[in-house]
């Protein structure tokens, strides 16, 4: 029986167009439910509003901007992803105003970066421990967020590149110029997708000195250039310098601050991945003081998980014939967590799933070598049979999870339960109930909001438009020009140039199209339609 049990696992792992079915048929099965999601959050700014994504032949803007809307010949926001809005344009050509395209995209791709994954693992485990960890990491909760949110496409096409160029690294014996070459464009690939891909350069030079000593100069010296091109594309094509938001707690937050949040940031991160009940989109909090619950014991069980993993590591090393594939996956696992640690870099948001994606890698991989030292070896079946009870387990809980994600108001009312405190998430219940046509509730989500995160520009243009629609120009008049001191939103341009006209203030009307909102934002029809409307006035 256990032969047998062999041979059908030789016959499956030694065929990649089986595996590639095998994780075909699991990928639609937990996630399939999810490709008749709406567009929801940034998927409008990115994709619906967007119109400079609506054609492919706007190509070289996308590398000129950012990725969001502005009303401009450029493209508005602080990051930089060109690959990503390429594939925003050519999805859109394929089908225009449809999601499912883009559903069906990313899905592929996340069992792209599973196969991926269990490609790179089988050189460092057995083959049953390596398929059952890339099946686990396809199906994991904390990885529905990638799968089921649009805009988080730049996430798994970052890893897309990254896994393909340590996949190609492990697979050259020697660097041939045209080699080089392929290495080189898989790794800009990688941070041209999102700037985490930087961590895939990092890992590169490292895969190499541990196990490619022979090719170590040569990716650093690649991974260096790469980097050196990377940033002058960002910096002097696209003038993109800004490096985090402001409007957010942990983004406002000082050094000291954010140094007490890193702690309990590392443990959600762990404990979601154990216990993956609570999900939801970007929470935003920080920590104050150094209290027992939410400083000392998650420092101490993020210390005592890295001292296992570090003794294990050297344990593993001295019994293995000075293997370190141990310690190279704990490396993977705690360079992902710093990095979203906000320690360096604050990002938008205290704690998101999405942040974990490159991390839940080198944790499965971990998991599999100790599953296949300690478990595979001398209890097969046991061990199997749990693995398999674990990932049907986390398979359903990430079904589930992708049902909220089917539209905004269903995503908002479920996050909110789970985290009151979201201004997010309550701008954008706000936003969904405007469309409703429940103002007056909705200026009570925007008012919350703006409560939360008072430096931001979008939530303060939204309580103006919801004053404004309740018949009170002159409050709708201040929350547009706050809006305009914490940002340059442009609907907050066009929305206190409107009720300007409104209120019948012409020559103020005049003088801030013309000198202030057209210099900003000139492509925009609404300003340019209000000035033809006022220009005999």
């Amino acid at each position: 029986m256990h032969a047998t049990r062999q041979t059908l696992l030789t016959k499956l792992t030694r065929s990649p167009i089986r595996v590639a079915l095998l994780f075909l048929a699991i990928g639609f099965a937990v996630y399939g439910w999810s490709l008749g999601n709406h567009f929801l959050l940034d998927d409008e700014s990115q994709v619906l509003q967007n119109e400079l994504i609506h054609s492919p032949s706007n190509w070289q803007v996308f590398f000129l901007g950012s990725t969001m809307h502005q009303e401009g010949a450029a493209l508005g926001g602080i990051y930089y992803k060109p690959i990503m809005s390429m594939c925003y344009s050519l999805l859109w050509w394929l089908d225009p105003g449809n999601s499912v395209p883009y559903h069906i995209f990313q899905l592929c791709l996340m069992i792209a970066n599973a196969l991926l994954v269990w490609g790179l693992l089988k050189r460092h485990m057995s083959e049953l421990a390596a398929l059952l960890m890339a099946i686990l990491f396809l199906v994991h909760p904390i990885n529905t967020e990638v799968v089921a949110y649009i805009a988080d496409l730049q996430d798994v096409l970052y890893t897309f590149f990254g896994l393909l160029a340590l996949n190609y690294l492990a697979d050259t014996e020697r660097f041939t110029w045209a080699r080089r070459l392929g290495f080189a464009l898989l790794l800009l690939g990688s941070v041209l997708s999102k700037e985490s891909g930087v961590l895939y350069f990092v890992l590169a030079c490292v895969y190499a000195g541990v196990f490619k000593r022979e090719l170590w100069r040569s990716v650093v010296s690649i991974a260096v250039l790469g980097l050196v091109f990377y940033f002058w594309l960002r910096i002097d094509v696209a003038h993109l310098t800004a490096l985090t938001y402001s409007q957010n707690r942990i983004g406002r937050a000082s050094l000291d601050v954010r140094l007490l949040t890193a702690p309990l940031v590392l443990w959600s991160y762990l404990w979601k991945f154990i216990f993956p009940r609570d999900i939801t989109a970007t929470q935003d909090w920080v920590i104050t003081d150094a209290s027992l619950m939410d400083f000392w014991l998650p420092l101490a069980g993020c210390v005592i998980v890295l001292a296992l993993s570090v003794w294990y590591a050297v344990r593993y090393w001295r019994k293995m014939s000075h293997s370190l594939k141990f310690a190279f996956f704990v490396f993977w696992v705690f360079m992902g967590m710093g990095f979203h640690s906000h320690i360096a870099v604050s990002l938008d948001g205290t704690v998101a799933d999405r942040w974990f994606y490159f991390s839940s890698i080198g944790l499965v991989a971990m998991l599999g070598v100790l599953l296949d030292r300690l478990a595979l070896t001398k209890y097969p079946r046991t061990a199997t049979a749990v693995c398999l009870a674990v990932i049907v387990a986390l398979g359903a809980r990430s079904t589930l999870r992708s049902f909220d994600w089917h539209d905004n108001y269903t995503l908002c009312l479920h996050d909110l339960q789970i985290f009151p405190d979201s201004y997010d998430m309550h701008n954008n219940l706000g936003v969904e109930l405007f469309r409703k046509g429940n103002v007056a509730d909705a200026k009570k989500e925007f008012e919350r909001s703006v409560e939360l995160a008072p430096g931001w520009d979008i939530n303060w243009n939204n309580l103006g438009a919801a004053y404004n629609a309740l018949g009170d120009p002159k409050e709708a008049e201040k929350a547009y020009l706050t809006s305009m001191q914490h940002g340059t939103y442009y609907m907050a341009y066009e929305n206190y140039a409107s009720v300007l006209i409104v209120q019948h203030r012409i020559p103020e009307a005049k003088e801030f199209i013309s000198k202030k909102a057209l210099p900003l934002f000139p492509a925009s029809r609404s300003l340019r339609l209000m000035w033809s409307a006022i220009q005999d006035k």
